[in-house]
C-alpha cells in the first residue's frame, strides 16, 4: 500500500529548483534520491497511519529500525518542508544551513502543483514495442 508521510511536503519528482545564480537543478529527483538513501527498497519501517489522503494513500508517521523519524530526516536534510509544527525545528536548521532546496530559490511544492496540474505534466508512456501482453 502506498503512503504519504504526514507533516511534510516534498518537491514533486519533475520539479526543478534554482541556485543562487538561477541555474536550475532537479530538486524533485534529488528529494526522491534522498528518500532512497534513507529508506532503500526493502527497508522495514514502523508506520502509524492516521487516515487517508485524496489518493487513498495512508497518511503515516514512519520510523526506521533505529527509531529515527523518516519525515524529520527529510526535513533536516532540506528535502521536504514542514507543513505543521512537528518539524519546524528541523526546517529552521535546514534553512540556516542552506541544505537541499534551501540553497537557492524554489517554489513550494504546493505552488508548483497548482501551476503544473497532473493533466499538464508530461507522463512518458511506453512505446507499443515495450508493452508486454500476457498470454490468454
Amino acid at each position: 500500500r502506498h503512503l504519504r508521510l504526514t507533516g511534510i511536503d516534498a518537491p514533486e519528482l519533475h520539479q526543478s529548483c534554482g541556485e543562487p545564480r538561477n541555474a536550475a537543478w532537479a530538486c524533485g529527483r534529488a528529494a526522491r534520491d534522498a528518500l532512497k538513501v534513507l529508506a532503500p527498497r526493502g527497508t522495514i519501517l514502523s508506520c502509524r497511519a492516521s487516515g487517508e489522503d485524496d489518493f487513498a494513500r495512508a497518511l503515516s508517521r514512519c520510523r526506521l529500525a533505529d527509531e529515527r523519524d523518516l519525515a524529520a530526516l527529510l526535513v533536516a536534510g532540506g528535502w521536504a518542508m514542514a507543513t505543521n509544527e512537528d518539524y519546524l525545528v528541523e526546517e529552521g536548521r535546514a534553512r540556516r544551513a542552506k541544505a537541499g532546496v534551501w540553497r537557492g530559490d524554489f517554489q513550494s511544492p504546493a505552488e508548483w502543483r497548482a501551476a503544473n496540474p497532473r493533466s499538464n505534466r508530461a507522463i512518458p508512456l511506453p512505446s507499443p514495442a515495450r508493452v508486454a501482453i500476457p498470454p490468454v
